[in-house]
């Protein structure tokens, strides 16, 4: 898997992906949940797709040498499961660790707003 496209415009991240998908290029976009300042990627699935890639987003018209048919998706869905759990699995310290920070802020907000005395 190649990272093709970093922005913050996921709008347009998942356009690129459409077209890519609809031209026979299997993407991954990850962070979709995290709109506004924290970038998405946009992968390609098959490294072999990375020129490709690339030049069918400079160019619409090129044509994709070895593109995926209908019968390797299921393949490649259970590819983008897999993805997914490691995308879960990496994040879920982090949001952890910030639901402890969340809970500690507002004990600490608690005590400091009662009365001393």
């Amino acid at each position: 898997m190649k990272l093709i496209l970093e922005s913050t415009d996921l709008a347009m991240l998942m356009e690129k992906s459409a077209l890519l998908e609809s031209r026979g290029i299997p993407t991954h976009l990850d962070n979709v949940p995290h709109v506004g300042a924290v970038p998405s990627h946009l992968y390609v699935i098959l490294d072999e797709h990375l020129e490709d890639a690339r030049a069918l987003l400079e160019n619409a018209d090129h044509p994709v040498r070895n593109p995926v048919y209908p019968d390797d998706l299921e393949a490649l869905a259970e590819r983008r499961r897999e993805i997914a759990r490691e995308d879960t699995e990496a994040y879920l310290p982090q949001l952890l660790a910030g639901f402890f920070l969340c809970v500690a802020a507002a004990a600490v907000v608690r005590w400091l707003s009662v009365p001393q005395g």
